[in-house]
């Protein structure tokens, strides 16, 4: 409940607080064959999560860049959003 969501948001450039919940996954044996242990869960996530978060956050910084109609290098993922330098815009994640 901790060190996979911050995975996740450390590449997406989002700060784990009291804008991101975190949902358990169902856990019917009968259903869903897996389960999280601990280290384990980590030393085995840790690297699809970090290609999730990324590919989220490049993801969000282009679609605040096609909402501004700006280019999108001129923007940047920082503090849970997505930031224009030239004119100082910031968006939000949760927008």
């Amino acid at each position: 409940m901790t060190a996979l969501p911050m995975i996740l948001a450390r590449r997406a450039v989002a700060r784990i607080g009291n804008k991101v919940t975190i949902e358990q996954a169902p856990t019917n044996p009968a259903i869903y064959q897996h389960g999280t242990g601990g280290s384990g869960s980590v030393a085995g996530s840790w690297l699809p999560l970090r290609r999730a978060g990324a590919a989220a956050r490049e993801m969000l910084v282009s679609a605040a860049a096609q909402r501004w109609n700006v280019n999108r290098d001129t923007c940047k993922a920082q503090d849970g959003g997505v930031l224009h330098g030239a004119r100082k815009n910031f968006l939000t994640y949760a927008n």
